[in-house]
C-alpha cells in the first residue's frame, strides 16, 4: 500500500493540531487526578467516620456491660426500689407534686446540663421533626420540573402538608405522592407557614394543589388545624414535608379505615433515609414519656410487619377520620407549636371508643429532624410532656412503666391473651395438607381477640399470599433464615398465655420445653390429622402385614407428645373416638368451616370429572390416589362415558404431569376454583390412605358438586353411601358409581341437595366460630 505523503505546508499545521490535543488531554488528566484526589479524601473521611462509629459502638457495648454490672448489684436494686417508691407513692406524675418534680428535672436537663447528646452530637432519639425550627435545606430544587396533580376529583382523602421553608423537602415529598399514589382520590393542601424561601412561589412549580398562606409562622399544630378547616375529604392525612411516600401507602391506610369502622386513626411505618426503622407505632408510658417502637432496627423484620393497635402513631404521617378530628376539637393547641399533639389526639380517639392502628404496608421515608434544631425540640418535648401528663393523668396510670422488659407488651395495645402458634410452615391454602383449615383457625382466633405470634418450625420462607394475609389479620409472623425457636422461647419467657402446636413431629420437638418457658400458659395440640392411621393404611397397601400390637404401637408413639397438652383439638368424630380408646381426654372436635357457594350451572351444562389436591412430594396420598385412578379406574369409566378428567392443584411431581393426555388435563395450581367446580359434573376422591378430613371434598360439596369417594374418605366425615355422596367399595364399584351418577340426573340432583345440607349443618362458619369461642372460654372459667 502506498504511503500518504504530507505536503510541506501541512506539516506545521498538523504539529500544531497535535500539540493542542496533547494539551487538552493533559488538562483532562489533571482534572481526573483532582477528582480522584477528592474521592480519595472523601473515602478517607468515610473510613475515619467508620472507625469513629466502631469505636463508639465498642464504648456503648462496654457501657452496657458496665451498667448491667451496676444493675445486678444489691446497691442498685435498693436505689431502684427507692425511686419506684418515690415515683409511685411520694411523687406520682399525676399529682401536682409529681409534675413539679418533672418540671425541675426538665429544667436541669435542658438548661443546667444542656440538651442530651451522643458523642457525635446526634439528635435525641425520641424526638420527631416539626416544621417550626429553622435548618439548612439539603435538597435545593432550583430549576426542578413542574408537578401537575390530577384535577377535578372528589377527594376521599385530604393530604395536609404544613411547610415552613425547606422547599427542597416539600418538592421531593410532593413528587413522591404524585408518582406513588394513583389508587385513591385525594387533594393536596399545602399550608405555607410564613415561608421566606422558594416555598412562596410553590404555585408556579406545582399545579392543581390548594395553597394556604399564613403571614406568620404558626407552628405545626396550628398549621395542621388551618389546613383541616379547608379539607374536603372524608379522611385527613397529616404529612410532614420531610417525608417521601412509597407505592400503595395511601391505599393501605384508607383500606384499613374502610374495612374496620372502629378504627379512627392509622399511622405508618417510618423509615430513616439510610434504611433503618424510625418507628413501627409508638408507646406512651405511665410517666408520659414516649418511645417509637423498633427504632434503629431492620424495618422488614417480622415484629414490625404486621397490623396492630398502638398507643399512638407519629404525626409525621397520620390518617384520621375528619368527623372524629373535629369532634375531638382538632389538634389541641395547648401543645403549640408542636410535640405531644399526635399522642394527645390518639388518646382522645381511644376515649371515644375508636382504635388507633399501625399499618406496616404504608412505608414512609422520613428525614427526621430535617426541619428542626434539637435544642429547641427537646425543650418543647419536656414542657409539653408536663401538659400531657396533667391532661391524661388518670389514663396514664393504666399504662406500663418505662422499663426495657415492658417494651414487648407495650408495643401492641390490644388487650387480648397472647398466643404462640407453632406449625411446619407459614400456611398457604394452595398447598393443601390441612393449611386451609389452619388459615381459617388463625383468622377466627384473631377475630376472637387473641394476639397471635406464628412461628414456622421447619421452613421459614415467607410464602405468599399466606404471610401477608396473616399479617393483615394482626398476626405477627416470623420468617427468614436461621429461625431459632429455642432462642425465641427464651427471649419471650412468660410472655404467652396460650401455646398451640400442630403436627406430631413438631410436638415431639417442642412439647417438653413449653412448660419450662411458659409454666402458667394453656398448652394445646391441634391434631389436624392422626398421621399414624395414614401410615398404617399406607403400609397395608404396600403389602406390609401388621398385627394389632404393631398397629397400637404406631398409634401410641404419635399420641405420646399429645398427652403433654392440656387439651387436644381433633378434626373428626372418628379420630376423636380412636384417641379416646387410647385413654386421651379433653378432646375438642373442630373441623373445617366452609360457606356454601350456591351452584349456578345445571346438570346438562356440566361435562367433566374433577379431582382437586396438591402434589407436593412423593410418595403422598394424592399422588397415589391420582395415579391409581388414572390407571385402574378411569379407563373403565372411559369405556362407558368418554368424559374428561380435570386434575387441579399445585403440582411438583413429574409422575402426575405425565398423566396429561387427550382425556386427562393436568391443570396445576389455580387461584380460584369456582369455574372448575361449575363446569364439573362429578367430584372424585379415590384416596386410599389419608388422615384427618378431606377439605377439598367439603369444598366440592359446598359448591354443589356431587362426589364419589372411597370408604376411607366417607368414614372420615361420617358419610354413608347414598347420603350426600356415593361410596365406591373397590375399583370396579367406584367406576360403576361414577357412571351411574354421571348419567342419572335425578340421583345427581338428590345428592347435590344432600351435600349442601350436610355442609350447612356441620360446617357452618358462624356456628363453628361460636364453638371455638366457647371452647377457649371454658378455660377462662377454670
Amino acid at each position: 500500500m502506498e504511503e500518504e505523503k504530507i505536503l510541506p505546508g501541512q506539516k506545521a499545521s498538523l504539529i500544531s493540531d497535535l500539540q493542542e490535543r496533547i494539551d487538552s488531554r493533559d488538562e483532562e488528566i489533571k482534572a481526573l487526578r483532582k477528582g480522584l484526589a477528592q474521592k480519595d479524601k472523601a473515602i478517607g473521611a468515610l473510613e475515619q467516620r467508620l472507625r469513629q462509629e466502631e469505636t463508639l459502638i465498642f464504648k456503648w457495648r462496654q457501657e452496657i456491660l458496665r451498667l448491667k454490672g451496676i444493675e445486678d448489684t444489691l446497691a442498685w436494686k435498693a436505689v431502684r426500689r427507692f425511686f419506684n417508691f418515690l415515683e409511685d407513692v411520694v411523687l406520682p406524675p399525676h399529682t401536682r407534686r409529681g409534675q413539679l418534680f418533672i418540671e425541675i428535672l426538665s429544667r436541669l436537663r435542658t438548661h443546667s446540663e444542656g440538651p442530651p447528646k451522643s458523642e457525635e452530637g446526634q439528635n435525641h432519639p425520641f424526638l420527631g421533626s416539626r416544621q417550626e425550627f429553622e435548618s439548612t435545606d439539603p435538597f435545593p430544587c432550583h430549576g426542578s420540573e413542574a408537578l401537575t396533580f390530577p384535577v377535578g376529583v372528589e377527594p376521599q382523602v385530604s393530604i395536609i402538608i404544613p411547610a415552613w421553608n425547606r422547599f427542597g423537602y416539600t418538592y421531593r415529598c410532593l413528587k413522591s405522592i404524585l408518582e406513588k399514589t394513583s389508587d385513591v382520590q385525594y387533594e393536596i393542601i399545602i399550608v405555607d407557614d410564613g415561608s421566606t424561601d422558594e416555598t412562596k412561589g410553590l404555585s408556579g412549580k406545582v399545579r392543581n394543589i390548594r395553597l394556604i398562606r399564613s403571614e406568620s409562622n404558626l407552628g405545626f399544630v396550628r398549621a395542621c388545624n388551618m389546613g383541616a378547616e379547608k379539607a374536603r375529604g372524608e379522611y385527613l392525612l397529616f404529612l410532614n414535608n420531610d417525608t417521601e411516600v412509597t407505592e400503595g401507602w395511601l391505599k393501605a391506610m384508607v383500606g384499613l379505615m374502610e374495612n374496620d369502622r372502629t378504627v379512627g386513626v392509622v399511622g405508618a411505618k417510618l423509615i430513616f433515609p439510610e434504611g433503618c426503622l424510625q418507628e413501627a407505632g409508638s408507646i406512651v408510658w405511665s410517666d408520659g414519656m414516649t418511645s417509637g417502637y423498633g427504632r434503629g432496627e431492620d424495618p422488614d423484620s417480622p415484629p414490625f410487619c404486621y397490623r396492630k393497635e398502638v398507643d399512638y402513631c407519629s404525626g409525621a404521617c397520620l390518617l384520621v377520620r375528619k368527623r372524629l378530628f373535629f369532634d375531638l376539637g382538632r389538634f389541641d393547641e395547648i401543645y403549640s407549636p408542636a410535640y405531644f399533639e399526635d399522642a394527645d389526639l390518639c388518646l382522645g380517639a381511644k376515649r371515644m371508643g375508636y382504635k388507633v392502628a399501625y399499618h406496616p404496608e404504608a412505608a414512609i421515608k422520613h428525614h427526621e429532624h430535617g426541619s428542626g434544631t434539637r435544642e429547641k425540640a427537646i425543650d418543647l418535648y419536656y414542657k409539653n410532656r408536663l401538659k400531657f401528663v396533667k391532661k391524661w393523668g388518670p389514663v396514664l396510670k393504666k399504662h406500663l412503666k418505662p422499663k426495657p422488659e415492658n417494651v414487648l407488651r407495650a408495643r401492641d395495645a390490644r388487650t387480648g391473651k397472647r398466643m404462640l402458634v407453632i406449625d411446619e410452615i407459614i400456611p398457604v391454602s394452595s398447598l393443601g395438607s390441612g393449611y386451609p383449615r389452619t388459615t381459617v383457625l388463625l383468622k377466627y382466633l384473631a377475630e376472637l381477640g387473641y394476639v397471635i405470634t406464628f412461628f414456622p418450625l421447619t421452613d421459614g420462607f415467607p410464602y405468599q399470599p399466606g404471610t401477608k394475609a396473616l399479617q393483615r389479620m394482626g398476626i405477627e409472623v416470623f420468617y427468614g433464615e436461621g429461625l431459632n425457636l429455642h432462642r425465641h422461647l427464651e427471649e419471650r419467657h412468660d410472655f404467652y398465655d396460650v401455646v398451640l402446636v400442630s403436627r406430631p413431629h413438631n410436638a415431639d420437638r417442642v412439647m417438653q420445653h413449653l412448660r419450662k418457658f411458659f409454666p402458667k400458659a394453656l398448652i394445646l395440640y391441634d391434631a389436624e390429622a392422626l398421621y399414624s392411621l395414614r401410615e398404617i393404611e399406607r403400609l397395608r397397601l404396600r403389602g406390609v402385614p401388621l398385627n394389632q400390637s404393631e398397629e397400637s404401637e404406631i398409634i401410641r408413639r404419635e399420641l405420646g407428645s399429645m398427652k403433654q397438652a392440656d387439651s387436644i383439638i381433633v378434626v373428626s368424630e372418628y379420630e376423636k373416638e380412636r384417641m379416646e380408646a387410647y385413654g386421651l381426654k379433653n378432646l375438642f372436635r373442630w373441623g373445617y368451616p366452609f360457606s356454601l357457594r350456591p351452584p349456578q350451572k345445571a346438570f346438562e351444562e356440566r361435562k367433566d370429572l374433577l379431582f382437586v389436591g396438591g402434589f407436593l412430594q412423593s410418595p403422598s396420598p394424592n399422588e397415589d390416589a391420582m395415579l391409581h385412578f388414572a390407571q385402574a379406574i378411569f379407563p373403565r369409566i372411559q369405556e362407558s362415558l368418554g368424559c374428561g378428567l380435570l386434575v387441579v392443584g399445585t403440582n411438583y411431581l413429574e409422575s402426575v404431569s405425565r398423566l396429561q393426555s387427550d382425556h386427562i388435563t393436568v391443570v396445576g395450581f389455580v387461584e380460584e376454583l369456582t369455574d372448575y367446580y361449575e363446569r364439573s359434573r362429578i367430584f372424585v376422591v379415590p384416596t386410599r390412605f389419608a388422615a384427618g378430613i378431606s377439605l377439598k371434598l367439603l369444598e366440592a360439596m359446598g359448591h354443589g358438586v356431587p362426589a364419589v369417594v372411597t370408604p376411607l374418605i366417607a368414614r372420615q366425615l361420617g358419610l354413608a353411601d347414598g347420603q350426600g355422596v356415593l361410596v365406591g367399595k373397590d375399583d370396579e364399584d367406584f367406576a360403576a358409581k361414577v357412571v351411574e351418577l354421571y348419567e342419572n340426573e335425578k340421583l345427581w340432583r338428590e345428592l347435590q341437595r344432600e351435600a349442601l345440607d350436610f355442609v350447612r349443618q356441620h360446617f357452618d362458619p358462624e356456628e363453628m366460630k361460636s364453638r371455638l369461642a366457647n371452647f377457649f372460654r371454658s378455660f377462662d372459667a377454670r
